[in-house]
């Protein structure tokens, strides 16, 4: 079914009914501590399909892993205006130092200080827009990106005695919208209906990936990051 977003007047006017609303994109990407990790993609299945992931069992996409509609590209009279980019990280196993519970220093679903700080030494995030295209939109180091969602915890992060119950969790620095980077110039992600790329829809997708190569080196535990488009998409009228 195609939805009314284009009326032609008789003049031979044009008039674009549509309407712009802030609804992030987003989508889940998983790997094994000891995985290599050269190319794994986010945007690139709907709900119901695989979950992009390495070293760990493939597991069918909830409405919690992505919200994307269409794989790899935005739904036919869409569009995505994204301003930043972001992401939310867990941890898919605990970090116990010794048999102590108390020794528990990242329990599931908390990624540890540590084990974040050795992602944003060695890995890379990348965001490409259009089919066949080599050179990404925006690139950086994982470092770059700010986290503004997630729980906030104050820890000293030591290991301590043994009587003392210790977290260790690791954040992409204040859980706060102004610690969210905002791109310099959005980039802009055109759907089906688009009037400058008739019949054709705009491929997309994140890509990250350890930019050494092969094994995060230290990381101890399985990570789930959810990748955000933040921005305007648009919906057809």
């Amino acid at each position: 079914m195609t939805s009314f977003n284009h009326i032609r007047m008789e003049d031979g006017s044009e008039l674009s009914l549509a309407e712009w609303l802030h609804q992030p994109v987003h989508s889940t990407i998983e790997f094994a501590a000891n995985a290599g990790v050269n190319d794994l993609r986010a945007f690139n299945y709907v709900r119901g399909g695989r979950v992009s992931s390495i070293g760990l069992p493939r597991r069918n996409a909830t409405d919690q892993d992505t919200n994307v509609v269409k794989a790899g590209a935005m739904n036919q009279d869409e569009a995505l205006l994204c301003f930043s980019l972001t992401m939310e990280v867990f941890g898919l196993e605990p970090i116990t130092f010794g048999t102590a519970p108390t020794h528990t220093v990242a329990p599931q679903p908390l990624l540890s200080g540590t084990d974040y700080r050795r992602l944003q030494r060695d890995a890379m995030l990348e965001f490409y827009v259009g089919a066949a295209i080599k050179k990404p939109q925006f690139d950086s180091p994982f470092a770059y990106f700010g986290q503004s969602m997630g729980a906030t915890v104050i820890s000293s992060g030591d290991e301590g005695g043994t009587a003392a119950i210790n977290t260790d969790y690791g954040t992409a620095g204040r859980i706060s919208g102004s610690n969210q980077h905002a791109l310099n110039l959005p980039i802009y992600v055109g759907g089906f209906g688009d009037q400058a790329r008739p019949g054709n829809s705009m491929t997309f997708y994140a890509k990250f990936y350890n930019a050494f190569g092969g094994v995060f080196a230290g990381l101890r535990q399985g990570v789930r990051l959810k990748v955000v488009a933040d921005g305007l998409k648009k919906r057809p009228a």
